[in-house]
């Protein structure tokens, strides 16, 4: 699990109750902030993120939605961290 990993993960996800579920099965995990939000539209502070993991939203997004993203998440992860990572 990347809660262990990271320093503050956040977990997000635009519908709320998915995130209540998430929280149910993983509230051990004390570290772990949780928002309801849509990542598209998110604004994090740069070098914020130790990782950024998407799995099955890039699939329903434009092209578009897609670039921004990965625009928007280059800027969040930590430079420092991400070019030691092996």
């Amino acid at each position: 699990m990347l809660s262990g990993w990271n320093r503050e993960p956040a977990q997000v996800d635009f519908m709320p109750h998915l995130i209540e579920e998430n929280r149910a099965r993983n509230g051990a995990c004390d570290n772990v902030g949780w928002l309801a939000a849509d990542a598209t539209t998110m604004e994090l502070p740069p070098d914020s993120q130790d990782i950024v993991f998407s799995n099955w939203l890039l699939m329903y997004l434009s092209n578009g939605e897609v670039a921004k993203l990965a625009a928007d998440a280059l800027q969040w992860v930590c430079r420092y961290r991400a070019s030691t990572v092996p």
